[in-house]
């Protein structure tokens, strides 16, 4: 299987704070503590933006999520120095 890397950087953003926007223009930011390949995200001590709600743990279905914002300090990732 080979992943895309895209999706090898969301791996890379585990254990980091990260910002998820899904296709109902909802945003939560949160630590990122797990993902898989379908791109389900779980986010710890996580913030619903627009009402500043807050969540211990949240699950994120990875079909619904739009796009995500990893950390600056991941633009340096040797992914992006790949063929």
């Amino acid at each position: 299987m080979t992943v895309q890397p895209t999706v090898q950087l969301i791996f890379e953003a585990k254990g980091m704070t990260v910002q998820i926007e899904l296709i109902d223009n909802k945003a939560y930011k949160g630590t990122l503590k797990n993902v898989d390949y379908n791109l389900n995200c779980e986010l710890t001590n996580a913030t619903l933006i627009q009402t500043n709600q807050k969540f211990e743990q949240i699950v994120i279905r990875g079909s619904q999520i739009k796009f995500v914002k990893v950390p600056d300090e991941l633009y340096n990732s040797p992914i992006f120095k790949q063929k």
